[in-house]
């Protein structure tokens, strides 16, 4: 699949290079451009090189291997859904780029600098394999800094923000795995009412050599769903042409699986006032492991067990000889270790015994 460095498709490139491993992004396609002897379609489950076409020179650039997922079809439009794998390896892409070239001829396509190229979904024949694998190597991060370095030397991202996701880790230092759910797609795994780091790179590699100063500051912002994630840093300002901004947010208590999203708005604006960096989208998923999940629902039996001891305590007390007091002071602290209230039932003994007012 070839993308052409224009605004603003140039910018779903920057955001395909940025995204870890498994995560999605989506192209789209009007009919024209796809030249397949097939339904596009069948596709799916396919593996796909995404490139970038510098159409000014003609040249052709190897970015990442990705997994088709999904085609969604409207009219004479394609929208294609795709997974990230290994991102190319900026060592090997002249000889990649003339075997592509070459496909191209071969299929009667002539990619010719500074005109348009009519075909951008096709199929390369399988003979010119072995020259593809060679963009493969298992290094994302050293990958990802020759990627920013190529592209950043391209007019489309003169001053251009790179964002690299690099991981999301809990306050241990527990990095959150990318698992696949039961519906077969990937998200972060996290855990219910913890606080998560997520870690970003930023890079503008544009003449870098010449001064590493910035014209315009600009924020990064981290948007999340509400009602179940609580963003503790929500803005990070870049200042500089390369930095580590590092998001906090915490997940709220789940007694389920839910499945959420952060979105990642990079505010720099671009070298056309028409457009703006398109926004990273990182899927999340809170669930219990399954010891937590057993523990939560012994909790709950406790919680429930303590509540019907305060109602019954007189009937309790009645039968077994022991003061009701007891039973109820013994069942309401069961209950507040069950649902996790030591700290209010302290504040409000502390109240009741001195009368002391804690703010």
């Amino acid at each position: 699949m070839i993308t052409n460095a224009i605004a603003p498709y140039c910018y779903d490139v920057s955001v395909i290079a940025g995204l870890p491993t498994n995560l999605s992004h989506r192209f789209r396609y009007r009919e024209r451009w796809i030249k397949l002897d097939r339904d596009i379609k069948t596709t799916t489950g396919d593996e796909a090189l995404i490139i970038l076409r510098v159409q000014e020179t003609g040249e052709l650039i190897p970015v990442r291997f990705v997994r088709i997922e999904e085609i969604l079809r409207v009219g004479d439009i394609s929208f294609i859904e795709f997974r990230m794998r290994e991102l190319c390896t900026m060592k090997a892409i002249d000889q990649a780029s003339e075997h592509i070239n070459s496909a191209l001829r071969i299929k009667g396509y002539v990619n010719k600098p500074g005109a348009s190229l009519d075909s951008l979904v096709l199929e390369l024949e399988q003979s010119g394999a072995s020259v593809l694998e060679k963009l493969r190597v298992d290094d994302e991060d050293e990958n990802w800094a020759e990627m920013a370095k190529k592209l950043g030397t391209l007019s489309c991202f003169k001053d251009f923000s790179f964002l690299k996701v690099l991981d999301i880790r809990d306050v241990q230092g527990k990095v959150a795995r990318i698992t696949v759910d039961e519906t077969g797609r990937y998200s972060f795994s996290l855990d219910p009412g913890r606080v998560y780091f997520l870690d970003v790179m930023q890079h503008v590699p544009w003449q870098i050599e010449e001064t590493e100063r910035i014209e315009k500051p600009y924020d990064v912002e981290l948007n999340a769903e509400t009602e179940e994630l609580e963003v503790l840093r929500k803005i990070q300002r870049v200042v500089g042409k390369y930095d580590l901004l590092r998001f906090i947010f915490k997940t709220s208590v789940a007694y389920e699986t839910r499945h959420t999203y952060l979105e990642l708005n990079n505010k720099q604006g671009t070298i056309s006032s028409e457009f703006s960096p398109p926004v990273v989208f990182l899927p999340l998923r809170v669930r219990l492991s399954g010891w937590r999940r057993r523990v939560l629902w012994l909790r709950r039996v406790a919680a429930v067990v303590a509540s019907l001891g305060i109602i019954a305590s007189g009937f309790l007390s009645h039968h077994m000889g022991i003061p009701v007091d007891w039973i109820w002071l013994v069942c309401l602290l069961a209950l507040v270790l069950a649902t996790n209230k030591v700290d209010d039932f302290v504040s409000a003994t502390v109240k009741d015994v001195v009368g002391a007012r804690i703010k």
